[in-house]
């Protein structure tokens, strides 16, 4: 228990990608984006889109591992 609770404060608040706005769950773990790709068959590129309206921002964080630049100067 004491290595899933660490390893969860780790990815929410200590990842460098931390810093940036997004579900927090999509933070935490990969499942976020599985179950938009596998269980709603694709459907993760549009969520992208969405959580980019919600957060208002040109990048965000997507899974525990990536952020999603949304802004062509980049």
């Amino acid at each position: 228990i004491l290595y899933l609770t660490s390893g969860a404060i780790y990815r929410l608040f200590l990842m460098e990608q931390s810093k940036f706005p997004g579900p927090r769950l999509a933070g935490l773990t990969f499942w976020y984006e599985l179950y938009y790709d596998v269980v709603l068959r694709g459907r993760y590129t549009w969520r992208i889109q969405d959580m980019h309206r919600k957060y208002v921002g040109p990048i965000i964080r997507i899974n525990p591992e990536e952020l999603h630049v949304n802004d062509p100067k980049f």
